[in-house]
């Protein structure tokens, strides 16, 4: 399946993801939250991650653009995505939750391992890898604007 399709494409869950993305691409699914993630760095200095098969987000020869908005506009409203839904978990309250988004972070982005987090907070690497899941679920779902991140948690738990 082709992200294009994911618009109309309710189960994301089978995605086995790309590579790499286009940045006219992201739709924030699942396994596009992990590639952001996983280029973090390159993000926050403003640069859109290289195709490592040598191609880039320019445009084919002959083809028009699909987008109005100038490239650096893109990078800057996905970069500002992914950093509202990540500071989204950092500002929950209670239930010892607030980690689980750096917890996300540093796996994805920072290439820490569950050991070394489970190290940093003192859990269990069961316990983190549950974090890191849910954090993502939450980031990727449609409902995290109707509830905040605890409230997630309390009904996932279910």
């Amino acid at each position: 399946m082709d992200c294009k399709d994911c618009k109309v494409y309710e189960d994301r869950e089978g995605c086995e993801g790309k590579y790499w993305y286009d940045m006219s691409m992201i739709q924030f699914c699942r396994q596009q939250m992990i590639f952001l993630l996983v280029h973090i760095g390159e993000l926050e200095e403003g640069k859109w991650p290289q195709d490592p098969l040598g191609g880039s987000y320019d445009i084919e020869p002959g083809k028009k653009p699909k987008q109005t908005k100038p490239p650096f506009e893109n990078l800057s409203c996905i970069k500002a995505e992914v950093e509202v839904r990540l500071k989204k978990i950092d500002k929950t309250q209670g239930l010892g939750l607030k980690k689980d988004g750096l917890m996300l972070e540093a796996y994805y982005g920072w290439d820490k391992t569950e050991s070394s987090l489970a190290n940093q907070y003192d859990l269990s690497e069961r316990e983190v890898r549950k974090r890191i899941r849910r954090a993502l679920n939450y980031i990727t779902g449609k409902k995290r604007r109707d509830r905040g991140y605890a409230e997630f948690v309390i009904h996932s738990r279910r």
